[in-house]
């Protein structure tokens, strides 16, 4: 199972909506177009977002067991969820159900922030003020999937948008029409500073 994922503003949707126009499947949430951000596996979403609530109100919580049966019943290739920096018990639950592999979008931090102000509006971890959050949840979560020995690729956006060399080896993907599919979906123009 592929995990995309990232803290927000940093190419996530672009990729989650590259990997649908080259056929793999998820449980496509939202696209929002004023923002250019979307596409969240909901299933994920619901899931993730139960673990937190959760854990912040000192409950068990059993729904990773849904997890395999979402994946077997779905039949999907991959989820997009940016929750999964926010917890990094995250990613060690669904890999422990599933076995992953991720994708990391990473952007600098700051531009993160300024992009996140300029967003009309965004849900997820509040990182509009905090770089230095953004840093450590990163950090967090690229230390974990190494500890983990949790497969894991880190992209750099926006300079993947011009040269997603990086993003295709990480995908493996060789097919030059599968490729082309990129530069039909990315637009240097769409990134919000």
């Amino acid at each position: 199972m592929l995990i995309v994922t990232g803290v927000g503003r940093c190419g996530t949707s672009l990729v989650a909506e590259y990997l649908m126009a080259i056929g793999l499947k998820t449980d496509n949430g939202r696209y929002y177009r004023a923002i250019n951000a979307g596409h969240e596996s909901k299933t994920a979403l619901g899931i993730n977002s139960g673990f937190i609530r959760s854990k912040l109100q000192n409950k068990k919580f059993d729904g990773f067991k849904e997890i395999k049966e979402f994946v077997r019943v779905e039949n999907i290739d991959f989820v997009k969820d940016p929750q999964f920096l926010a917890d990094t018990s995250l990613i060690k639950h669904w890999n422990a159900q599933i076995g992953v592999k991720v994708i990391l979008m990473i952007r600098e931090a700051e531009d993160v922030v300024k992009s996140l102000r300029n967003a009309p509006s965004m849900n997820g971890p509040n990182y509009r003020n905090y770089p230095d959050l953004i840093r450590k949840h990163q950090k967090d979560f690229i230390g974990v999937c190494y500890s983990k020995r949790i497969p894991i690729d880190i992209i750099d956006f926006p300079e993947c948008i011009a040269d997603p060399y990086d993003l295709f080896k990480a995908l493996n993907i060789t097919d030059e029409k599968q490729q082309a599919r990129w530069f039909k979906v990315a637009d240097k123009n769409k990134v919000h500073v």
